[in-house]
């Protein structure tokens, strides 16, 4: 078996995307292809910060190389959406608390319940995963 063909843990994955400079080198490539001279240029970051953090992400099959390139795999793509989902839902945490709050201290109708909903969070997808929770 393979450096690539090894089995991923999903706590390799985490650990792969977590802290802002592996974030954000992920997300530049989740867009397009982009060289590591741009990556480092644009992010501000030394060679060896670099191939560390892409190590991880290639490690955790979320990249590949192409060339001079690398791009994200197919794994990589699910995982960006993942992702995205979850800066959705924090970037909205304090209207789902707020929600959650009246919900558990109001008893409030279904119809009230969608109601609240429907005012307080525009993006449909997040406000569709939130009436589907309950």
């Amino acid at each position: 078996m393979t450096r690539r063909e090894t089995v991923v843990t999903r706590l390799q994955v985490l650990e792969a995307i977590s802290g802002n400079v592996s974030t954000n080198m992920f997300r530049m490539m989740a867009n397009h292809s982009v060289s590591s001279d741009s990556i480092m240029n644009k992010l501000g970051i030394s060679r060896k910060q670099y191939y560390d953090r892409m190590r991880r992400l290639y490690t955790a099959g979320l990249v590949t190389r192409k060339g001079r390139e690398y791009t994200i795999t197919s794994f990589g793509r699910l995982i960006y959406r993942v992702y995205m989902d979850l800066v959705k839902a924090s970037d909205h945490l304090l209207k789902l608390k707020a929600v959650e709050r009246i919900k558990a201290n109001n008893n409030i109708s279904r119809k009230q319940y969608l109601k609240l909903v429907n005012e307080l969070i525009h993006d449909t997808q997040l406000r569709n995963m939130v009436i589907n929770l309950t």
